[in-house]
């Protein structure tokens, strides 16, 4: 019995030495993280660059793989001629 409470004290002093390596590598981790914090994301800029040409490529992207939803729009119309049906001169019907 008296060597069973000797292992047993000898257990909690080692895990005590385990507890306060522990602790002390949080609290290094801790001063490391809080000079940190307040530092501002070098790429900042170029992350925000990125993700705004990334929105502009999944709508260019959008735009092309959907078919017009308005057949008689001359936007829309399949042109197959070189002509820009959009800006495209039209007589009114008031000149004639």
């Amino acid at each position: 019995m008296f060597d069973s409470m000797s292992r047993k004290i000898a257990e909690l002093e080692e895990d005590a030495r385990y507890r306060d390596t522990v602790a002390e590598t949080k609290r290094r981790q801790i001063e490391e993280l809080t000079g940190l914090q307040d530092r501002s994301f070098t790429h900042a800029q170029e992350l925000a660059q990125s993700r705004t040409r990334l929105e502009e490529v999944k709508a260019e992207l959008e735009r092309s793989t959907n078919p017009p939803k308005n057949e008689h729009d001359p936007q829309t119309i399949p042109n197959h001629h070189g002509i820009d049906l959009a800006d495209a001169a039209f007589p009114s019907s008031s000149a004639a």
